[in-house]
């Protein structure tokens, strides 16, 4: 048997895996949120929840997982956890579906967090000024298009 590390197609997975440059990409970027929020106890995967919450559009838990790419166990249990932190409430359950909405508590820390959700923003998008932010917005959307 040949030496894996001596493997060709080995040599690829570091220069042009799409799987491990966006999950690198994505840990990055995510550090950089959470650095930028943790002012005010709230991660960035809180603060998308709770802005898609607050926003209004997802009926259900299985449509926010499906919104979001969530694994529908993922995201309840992320749920669960803010829910127990007082940041949302479980709604009415329509038939089976579940629901739920930002509390008083969950709409203010959101009114804390879009500034520097902002600031997050702005920042990264100014150090990619010279790389299109839009078209690598556009070509991650593409991504994950993709990988459906």
């Amino acid at each position: 048997m040949d030496d894996p590390a001596r493997m060709p197609s080995l040599e690829k997975i570091g220069s042009q895996c799409f799987c491990l440059h966006s999950r690198m990409a994505a840990r990055t970027v995510t550090r950089r949120y959470n650095s930028v929020l943790a002012s005010i106890g709230l991660e960035v995967t809180e603060f998308s929840l709770l802005a898609a919450l607050a926003a209004g559009r997802h009926a259900s838990v299985t449509e926010l997982a499906e919104r979001l790419a969530f694994e529908r166990t993922t995201l309840v249990r992320n749920l669960k956890g803010m829910a127990k932190r007082g940041i949302i409430k479980r709604s009415e359950k329509t038939g089976r579906s579940v629901h739920y909405a930002p509390t008083v508590r969950g709409n203010s820390l959101l009114k804390k967090a879009l500034p520097l959700w902002e600031k997050a923003q702005a920042s990264l998008t100014g150090k990619l000024r010279d790389q299109n932010a839009e078209g690598i917005l556009a070509s991650l959307h593409a991504l994950r298009g993709a990988s459906d």
